[in-house]
C-alpha cells in the first residue's frame, strides 16, 4: 500500500475481509431496519402512540452522532479492529438484548446503544478495508460497502414481513444472526496487525480537512432524513396514487443503492482525482429535491427518484475518497463523516416537521434543496484537493 498501516497477514484474503466487514456493518443497521417494518407493532405493544418508533429512530442516529464525535477521535490510537469488535459486541449484548425486552424504555435504550456502536463500527470497518484492499480497489470496494448498508434495510423488511414473528422473537433472531456475524468477523481479520505508531502520527493536511466534509455530510444527509420521512406524505399530497408512491420509493431507494455502485466503478475506472463527482451529484440532487415543491404528480415523482439516486447517492464515494487520502488516521476521518451523516439523517425529519407546520411542505423541501446545494458548494475542490494518490 505504501505507507506504513498496511499490515494484513498472508492468510486474510481481502475479498473476506470486505465480507466479514460488510457483513458487520449490516448488522450494526438491522435493529432500524426491524423498526421500520415493525412499527405498527411497537405501538400496540407499549401503548405510546404513533410517534414512538420514530423517537427509536432518533435515539439510534442522535446518539450515534454524538459517539462518533467523541469517541470516533480516538479509534485509530485503541485499534480499528479491537473498536468493529466492541461496537459490534455491544449491538449483540446490548443493543438487541434490550430491544428484545419489549418494554417502552428498553426499546429506547436499544434504540440509543445500536446507534452508539454503529457509530463507530463503520469507520472501524472502512479503516480495515484501508488496509486490506490493494489501493486501486479501496474506493469501490467501500462503495459496495455502503451500498450493501440501505440494501440490508430493504431486505431486512421483506425478510420480518415474511416470517411473521412476534416483536421479540424478531429481535432475538437477529441478535443471533448479530453474534454469528461477529464471529465470522473475528476469524476473518484475525491477522490484521496495525503498529501502534501509525495511530500516533500527526493527521495530514488532507485529514485536518475532513471537518470540511463532515459538515458537507452532516448538510446533504438533512435531505436523506426528510426524504426517508417525508417523500411518502409529499407525493401522496400530489394525488399520486398509493400504489404508484411505493412503487416510486422502491426504485428510489434501488436508484440510491446502485448510484452508490457505479460511482465506485467509475471512480476505479476513470481514476477519479476531483470531488467533481461528489459536488455533481449533490448539486443534482437539490434540483430534484427542489422538484418535490411541486403540487403536479409527475414532476415531484420524478423529482423523488432523482432525490433518492443522486441526493442520497453520494455518501459513497464520499466515504470512499476521504478515506483514500487518510494515510495515518482513517478511522478519525471517516467517524466525522459518519457524525455528520447521522446527525443530519436525525435532524432531517424534525426540521420537515417544522416546516411543515409553519410554512409549509414546499419551504420545507425548499430548505432541504438549499442545504444538499450548500453540501455540493463545500465539496467542490481546490487546486489543494486530490481524492487519489497517484
Amino acid at each position: 500500500m505504501g505507507d506504513s498501516i498496511r499490515v494484513l497477514g498472508t492468510r486474510a484474503s481481502p475479498r473476506l475481509v470486505l465480507l466479514a466487514c460488510v457483513m458487520l456493518d449490516c448488522t450494526g443497521v438491522l435493529a432500524m431496519g426491524v423498526v421500520a417494518t415493525a412499527a405498527q407493532s411497537i405501538v400496540d405493544s407499549t401503548g405510546r402512540g404513533d410517534g414512538f418508533p420514530g423517537l427509536m429512530a432518533t435515539a439510534f442516529f442522535l446518539v450515534g452522532s454524538l459517539t462518533a464525535l467523541s469517541v470516533g477521535p480516538h479509534v485509530d490510537r485503541f485499534g480499528v479492529r479491537r473498536t468493529a469488535i466492541v461496537a459490534g459486541s455491544l449491538t449483540a449484548g446490548v443493543g438487541f438484548p434490550l430491544l428484545a425486552l419489549g418494554h417502552p424504555m428498553a426499546l429506547f435504550a436499544g434504540s440509543a446503544a445500536t446507534g452508539a456502536a454503529f457509530s463507530v463500527m463503520l469507520p472501524a470497518t472502512n479503516a480495515i478495508l484501508r488496509l486490506a484492499l490493494p489501493p486501486d480497489r479501496l474506493v469501490l470496494g467501500v462503495c459496495l460497502k455502503q451500498a450493501a448498508i440501505p440494501l440490508s434495510l430493504l431486505l431486512a423488511g421483506e425478510v420480518v414481513s415474511l416470517l411473521h414473528l412476534g416483536l421479540r422473537e424478531t429481535f432475538l433472531a437477529a441478535d443471533a444472526m448479530a453474534v454469528v456475524v461477529l464471529a465470522a468477523f473475528v476469524w476473518a481479520t484475525r491477522d490484521a496487525r496495525v503498529p501502534r505508531r501509525a495511530a500516533q502520527e500527526l493527521p495530514s493536511a488532507s485529514e485536518r480537512g475532513a471537518w470540511r466534509y463532515g459538515v458537507a455530510t452532516l448538510l446533504a444527509s438533512l435531505t436523506a432524513g426528510a426524504l426517508i420521512g417525508y417523500a411518502s406524505i409529499t407525493l401522496r399530497a400530489t394525488g399520486m396514487a398509493e400504489a404508484l408512491v411505493a412503487h416510486v420509493l422502491v426504485v428510489g431507494n434501488l436508484a440510491g443503492i446502485s448510484t452508490r455502485v457505479l460511482s465506485g466503478f467509475a471512480a476505479q475506472h476513470f481514476r477519479l482525482t476531483s470531488w467533481w463527482p461528489v459536488a455533481l451529484m449533490m448539486l443534482s440532487g437539490a434540483i430534484g429535491t427542489l422538484a418535490l415543491c411541486s403540487s403536479v404528480p409527475a414532476v415531484a415523482g420524478v423529482g423523488a427518484l432523482i432525490a433518492f439516486a443522486l441526493g442520497w447517492g453520494w455518501s459513497g464515494l464520499t466515504f470512499a475518497l476521504v478515506l483514500a487520502t487518510s494515510r495515518h488516521r482513517p478511522g478519525s476521518s471517516g467517524a466525522l463523516l459518519q457524525a455528520g451523516g447521522m446527525l443530519g439523517t436525525a435532524v432531517g425529519p424534525l426540521v420537515m416537521l417544522a416546516a411543515s407546520h409553519s410554512v409549509g411542505m414546499a419551504a420545507g423541501w425548499a430548505l432541504m434543496a438549499g442545504a444538499l446545494a450548500g453540501a455540493g458548494w463545500l465539496v467542490m475542490p481546490t487546486t489543494r484537493d486530490r481524492l487519489l494518490a497517484p
